[in-house]
């Protein structure tokens, strides 16, 4: 019976260990979550940014040349 009680420890102790184990990688995880939407959003901006039609510059255009006879 005292080996039964010894390992039924034993496995309490493995279990926290694991359960304490699994809550930390739940918080890193969600940290990254965080950081990796903010990276997200910022890809997105500078996408936006460079999507953006580029204004053209309106042209100044030549004068017509007319001719015109003043002889006439």
């Amino acid at each position: 019976m005292n080996d039964v009680k010894g390992s039924l420890q034993d496995l309490t102790t493995v279990t926290q260990a694991l359960v304490s184990e699994v809550k930390e990688m739940r918080s890193d995880t969600s940290v990254f979550l965080g950081s990796f939407a903010q990276h997200d959003l910022q890809a997105r901006e500078i996408l936006n940014e460079v999507k953006k039609p580029t204004p053209t510059r309106s042209r100044a255009k030549k004068p017509v040349e007319v001719d015109v006879d003043v002889n006439s």
